[in-house]
């Protein structure tokens, strides 16, 4: 820990607490950050954005596409923005 960083915190915060602060504060940077990654999973066959989801589950594949009240889909867009 540079001598810098120790500048920033009250004088009556220990070496213990400072390291804590700053563990507590890079978990909340890096819990808050966006995902970047594939967005994909060996369980979902179809792609990610597809209208029906073909999921495998062990050796059964099933299609994932749940039909709501009013015969609205769980895919469709009035519902995505629910």
């Amino acid at each position: 820990m540079s001598s810098m960083v120790l500048e920033v915190f009250p004088k009556d915060f220990s070496p213990v607490e400072q390291c804590q602060v700053l563990a507590i504060l890079a978990e909340a940077d890096s819990a808050v950050r966006a995902y970047e990654g594939d967005f994909t999973a060996p369980w979902l066959l179809s792609p990610i954005h597809a209208r029906a989801w073909l999921i495998s589950k062990g050796a059964n594949t099933d299609v994932w596409e749940e039909i709501l009240r009013k015969s609205n889909l769980i895919v469709d867009e009035y519902m995505s923005k629910r």
